[in-house]
């Protein structure tokens, strides 16, 4: 079964927002980078906030999904996206904007393998919180 590159197959399908008019162009890009930056808001506090079940166990989901994705591509689907609808961007970049922001809050010159490590740990740690909490209201209502 050939691999299927994430980048070639948005880009092949995206193909048609290159005919919108530049301020839609820029509506859009700030919507998905909007839902982007609630999206990982949600997942980076949302175990933290909540004991409801069913939406623990949907952020333990969307955490297995983004870091799979994550290793099998190397960057997240809506950065392709948002680079699609972005004018000035260097060819190859796949950094996103929230990343880049992290590299600005942390200002070291070694910034970007310390925000890489950090989004890295993020899943990882929450998955853990998730799935004490699931456990523990679990045990609770069988009691």
């Amino acid at each position: 079964m050939p691999k299927i590159i994430l980048e070639n197959y948005l880009n092949e399908h995206l193909d048609g927002l290159k005919h919108l008019h530049p301020a839609n162009k820029h509506i859009l890009g700030l919507t998905i980078k909007i839902i982007h930056f609630i999206m990982s808001f949600v997942a980076a506090f949302g175990p933290y906030v909540t004991n409801n079940i069913k939406l623990l166990s949907l952020l333990v989901v969307y955490y297995i999904t983004v870091v799979t994705v994550w290793y099998v591509y190397g960057y997240c689907c809506c950065t392709t996206i948002e680079k699609k609808l972005e004018t000035n961007v260097a060819k190859g970049n796949n950094k996103s904007f929230i990343t880049a922001i992290f590299e600005n809050i942390i200002g070291t010159s070694n910034s970007e393998n310390i925000a890489y490590f950090i989004l890295s740990l993020i899943p990882l740690v929450n998955t853990f919180v998730c799935l004490y909490k699931i456990n523990y209201f679990c045990k609770n209502k069988l009691k």
